[in-house]
C-alpha cells in the first residue's frame, strides 16, 4: 500500500486490523472495509512521492532544518526509510544520509523542485 502512495497512517490502521484477523481475509469486518474505502478516498486529492537520496546529493550530511526543503520547495517531507525502518514525520534535526527513501507531499510543481533539489539541479542553476 506504501508503494502505491497510501497514507502512513491508514495503512497501518488497515494492516494492524489485518494481523488481528490472523491475517483471514475472508473475515474482513465492516468497519475495516469502511476504513479501506475512506482511505481510497481521501487520497484521491494527495500526492505522495517517494525519492531515493544518492551519494552525491547535496542534503547528505545535512539536517532537515538545514536542508531548508519545504521553504525552498513547498513540499513536505512526511516519511522516511532508513535501513528498512521507517520514520514517519521526520525531525527537523534529522541527518540525510545516503540511501535514504523520502516521502514527500505537494503538488506536481513542488515535487519536480524537490526532485531538482535533491539532484542538485538547483544549486547549479542558483550558481551560474
Amino acid at each position: 500500500l506504501l508503494e502505491l502512495k497510501f497514507p502512513l497512517q491508514e495503512v497501518h490502521a488497515y494492516t494492524q486490523a489485518v494481523r488481528r484477523d490472523h491475517y483471514n481475509l475472508e473475515n474482513i469486518s465492516n468497519e475495516e472495509h469502511r476504513s479501506l474505502d475512506d482511505l481510497l478516498a481521501a487520497f484521491k486529492g494527495i500526492e505522495i512521492s517517494w525519492m531515493n537520496l544518492e551519494a552525491d546529493s547535496p542534503l547528505i550530511g545535512k539536517t532537515l532544518a538545514e536542508a531548508g526543503i519545504r521553504s525552498k520547495t513547498g513540499a513536505s517531507l512526511v516519511a522516511l526509510i532508513r535501513e528498512g525502518q521507517l520514520l514517519a514525520n521526520p525531525k527537523s534535526l534529522t541527518v540525510f544520509l545516503a540511501g535514504d527513501r523520502l516521502g514527500f507531499i505537494g503538488e506536481s510543481p513542488q515535487i519536480e523542485s524537490v526532485r531538482k533539489l535533491i539532484l542538485a539541479e538547483i544549486q547549479a542553476e542558483t550558481q551560474g
